[in-house]
């Protein structure tokens, strides 16, 4: 057995060594935080904000996992990110901005000729046509032109669906349409639709009895009402006077020159 005796350690090296202690603690910033005390992995400064060890990211309660990308602290609204390098975790700006447009006529995506007046006098009976926009607008205001009947002068509703129906986008109940071959603008609260496809229906209400203009079909039959596949134009039987809040396009009834010319504007 080893006899392991303890060296004293003179109180003059104490004494140092207490000084340089001293030293260090007063090379560190202490930075006070005022509040409850966080826990070691949120980020400093940052509230709500956790770095957590595994290196996911948790913002406000939310967790965020894989590749995270950074960004500028400010930016352009509708302006276009492009990525900054290769890594695929920084953008920056493009300085361009997402083009929206002004006025827009959707039109028929079968292609059309010229338009035609269609009657619109039964409010359980609604006209369905898939258009396509070309550009991004925000819409705010809604243009139809009545066609050459005004029997009974009333309002009718217009929609824009989803391409698949499941999503009505915009809904608008008209001025009272009285007078044939007239303009009816209404206006409605902003709404943004990107370009792409959509349906547009119309319905009348109540006993109105008009006519409305509507697109003519550049293909003059039913081949493109594909068995199985969505109708491109057509009718639908619905509650009186009520556009439906989905519909399945595939259960349009085939109707040729229905699809509804309307104007959208952005003023």
């Amino acid at each position: 057995m080893v006899d392991i005796q303890e060296t004293p350690i003179p109180e003059k090296q104490k004494r140092n060594v207490f000084i340089d202690i001293r030293k260090l603690l007063g090379d560190i910033n202490v930075r006070v935080v005022s509040g409850a005390f966080q826990s070691y992995d949120f980020v400093t400064g940052v509230s709500g904000w956790r770095l957590k060890a595994d290196g996911t990211l948790e913002i406000n309660g939310q967790i965020f996992t894989g590749n995270i990308v950074a960004g500028p602290s400010s930016v352009v609204a509708n302006e276009i990110a492009v990525f900054d390098g290769t890594t695929g975790k920084i953008v920056k700006s493009a300085g361009k901005v997402i083009y929206q447009a002004k006025t827009l006529f959707p039109r028929l995506v079968s292609g059309d000729r010229e338009r035609l007046t269609n009657l619109l006098n039964v409010n359980t009976i609604a006209y369905f046509g898939l258009v396509y926009t070309p550009h991004d607008i925000t819409i705010n205001r809604l243009t139809i032109r009545s066609g050459d009947t005004a029997t009974t002068p009333g309002t009718v509703d217009i929609a824009i669906y989803s391409e698949d129906g499941q999503t009505k986008i915009l809904e608008v109940t008209t001025a009272s349409i009285g007078a044939t071959f007239t303009y009816y603008t209404t206006t409605v609260s902003p709404v943004y639709l990107p370009a792409g496809l959509y349906y547009v229906a119309i319905v009348s209400k109540g006993s109105a009895a008009i006519s409305y203009m509507g697109w003519q079909s550049a293909v003059d039959d039913d081949t493109y009402a594909v068995a199985s596949g969505k109708v491109i134009t057509g009718s639908l039987t619905v509650t009186a006077s009520t556009l439906p809040t989905t519909f399945d396009p595939t259960a349009l009834i085939f109707a040729q020159h229905r699809c509804l010319v309307s104007r959208l504007d952005n003023i």
